[in-house]
């Protein structure tokens, strides 16, 4: 496990959260999970079921290709659908999320996907 990055991603979610709450918006509660089994999707959120604890999970394999720029824009982008509720998706709620934490509202992430060996390789070095 790459513990550097999932702490640098971690304390991006603090920094992002203290930046909500100076703007005066209610904290949010979620869980952090870290995986490595997705060769598209560099974070996402997941609620178990309505009223449910938001699980925000990075997969790691992917991050591990990624600039540090982008998985600072993976974790806002996350926080930002926890913050911005079930059912808001990409919409004008989660938009003014974005902007309020000055980052620019972008869905799609630049990184390369991982072909399945990559993601076996990399499960096999952690």
């Amino acid at each position: 496990m790459d513990y550097k990055m999932m702490a640098e991603l971690a304390s991006v979610l603090v920094e992002t959260a203290k930046k909500f709450k100076d703007l005066g918006i209610p904290e949010k509660p979620y869980n952090l999970k870290f995986q490595i089994n997705s060769t598209k999707y560099a974070g996402q959120v997941c609620w178990e079921y309505l009223g449910a604890v938001p699980e925000i999970s990075f997969n790691l394999a992917l991050l591990s290709k990624a600039t540090a720029a982008d998985r600072r824009q993976t974790a806002i982008h996350e926080l930002c659908h926890v913050y911005a509720g079930t059912c808001q998706g990409h919409g004008p709620v989660w938009k003014a999320l974005m902007r309020a934490v000055d980052t620019q509202p972008e869905i799609y992430h630049s990184m390369s996907r991982l072909s399945r060996q990559e993601l076996r390789d990399y499960y096999r070095r952690s």
